[in-house]
């Protein structure tokens, strides 16, 4: 059986969300990883060894041994946490480059103490930091069996459930005494219960390293740049979050959040948004991954700690959550959206865990956090996403347009001639305008704001819908007038011209 963790409610809901097992960093790797030699001793300058995190209520830390040789890494399996807590051993965020599993290179090896008095599987897990498992991303699993005491352990990943030599995985977690996610291991049974036990775990080898392989994290640091998303046609970035997000692009929606970028609807700033479509049978946490950047650039720092958004909600009180760090880890801020378009402003500086020491590299928003969508689709909308220093532009309404001056037709109604409609001039917004010309059996001496009515006997001439009108033999007799309409995203205007002072002529 696959493992099935529960994401927290991080809103205060005490409502929870299937999810898998492992977690990465949400980090896009670069592409091609290599298959490098990865060795993991925990000692002093292993930094990649020293930077493995638990989760799921378990407990790890990096200390002397007895059991093992020089430093170790201390797994604790707590009674409080989940039978299938583990630690993530390796991960992109951390510093690892290196691709864990190839067709050609695909076994770890490791020394493992068992404290339980009988024997009990241990499970390593691998997966992509460009999508985690529980956003759908490829993982695989291989679980041994561990005699109680130390035992030298060989994973062989190409015989794992889910194995598939044409993945890339960057991010590698152990779990003690835990072997759902491997459907083929037939081997000892988790000890139970979860009593408190210390494993260790040592000398750890991917792809044939030894102990020269240890390595230090990259320590170049990204930089804080400042960015404006504001999905316009001329923005690549924005782009990328339209659609589904995958492992070979893992911006996107993810699930049964669908993404597209779309006109803005009205109230905004016009021009285009993205459109974020929480479907029918979504998960509560269904989301957007916005940005997932590489190896140059960082989201927030020590001197941009803000990030802000013009944001749409068709309801109010809608919970809007934004991450810089993805699950099981995650952090990030809950805001309450009111109905329509409004300026969010997330402040990391006071968030618990936010620290200008850690180099956050995506961003994840959450639409109606941890609100079931129930039996209809309902559609948000972001823009103008702006993080280290950039600028969210202040929503400035858009008026529905209203007419000041009339529409005019200038020229001689004569078969052959050209008729010129003006626009005349309109309040409000930004407006585009479309014409439409009539001919009429009674001569209209004053302007409308309607199209003509009944009594005035006019009929559309088919075709004539720019802004000139070359008169032609089946006006003669009739007098000519324009219909201009005026519209924005907010509504539209309509002003009726006056006919013109004389019946067409020949």
């Amino acid at each position: 059986m696959k493992t099935n963790l529960r994401r927290k409610a991080l809103a205060g809901s005490t409502a929870v969300l299937a999810a898998f097992a492992l977690f990465g960093s949400g980090v896009a790797p670069a592409s091609a990883l290599d298959s490098n030699h990865v060795y993991l001793n925990f000692a002093s300058g292993d930094t990649l060894g020293n930077a493995a995190s638990s989760f799921e209520g378990g407990e790890s830390a990096v200390g002397t041994t007895s059991h093992l040789s020089n430093n170790s890494l201390k797994i604790t399996k707590k009674a409080s946490g989940q039978p299938w807590s583990g630690v993530n051993l390796l991960l992109p965020s951390a510093g690892n480059t290196a691709r864990l599993a190839s067709a050609a290179s695909h076994t770890v090896t490791l020394d493992w103490w068992n404290p339980d008095s009988v024997a009990s599987p241990v499970m390593l897990k691998m997966e992509t930091g460009a999508v985690p498992s529980w956003q759908g991303g490829p993982w695989v699993a291989k679980t041994v069996e561990a005699a109680p005491g130390l035992n030298h352990l060989t994973f062989d990943m190409s015989t794992g459930t889910g194995w598939n030599d044409t993945i890339e995985y960057d991010v590698m977690a152990i779990f003690g005494n835990w072997s759902a996610d491997d459907t083929g291991y037939t081997g000892a049974a988790p000890f139970t219960p979860n009593v408190d036990q210390v494993y260790e775990v040592d000398n750890i080898s991917v792809n044939g390293a030894t102990a020269a392989d240890a390595i230090a994290a990259d320590v170049t640091p990204r930089t804080a740049t400042s960015t404006l998303m504001t999905f316009e046609d001329s923005d690549t970035l924005g782009a990328l979050a339209s659609g589904d997000s995958s492992d070979a692009k893992p911006q996107g929606g993810f699930a049964g959040l669908s993404t597209s970028i779309d006109a803005a609807p009205a109230g905004g700033n016009g021009g285009k948004a993205l459109k974020m479509v929480k479907n029918v049978g979504a998960q509560i946490y269904a989301g957007v991954n916005l940005a997932k950047f590489a190896d140059t650039t960082r989201i927030t720092d020590g001197s941009h700690k803000v990030i802000t958004l013009n944001y749409y909600s068709p309801k109010a009180n809608s919970p809007v959550r934004l991450e810089v760090r993805p699950y099981p880890a995650a952090l990030g801020l809950t805001l309450t959206a009111a109905q329509g378009w409004q300026t969010l402003t997330f402040d990391f500086t006071s968030v618990d865990g936010w620290t200008a020491g850690e180099e956050f590299v995506g961003l994840t928003l959450f639409p109606d956090f941890n609100v079931d969508p129930g039996a209809t689709a309902t559609t948000y909308y972001a823009d103008n996403v702006a993080f280290n220093g950039a600028t969210t532009p202040a929503i400035v309404p858009v008026v529905k347009p209203a007419v000041r001056v009339a529409a005019t037709v200038a020229g001689t109604a004569k078969v052959g001639k050209t008729l010129t409609a003006g626009k005349g001039s309109y309040t409000g917004s930004t407006a585009t305008f479309t014409y439409k010309w009539y001919r009429c059996t009674v001569v209209a001496k004053t302007a409308g704001t309607a199209a003509p009515a009944a009594a005035a006997k006019c009929s559309v001439i088919a075709g004539a819908t720019t802004a000139s009108h070359k008169v032609v033999t089946a006006d003669v007799g009739k007098y000519l007038r324009v219909l201009v309409t005026a519209r924005n995203s907010a509504g539209s205007a309509l002003s009726l011209s006056k006919s013109t002072t004389a019946k067409a002529t020949k």
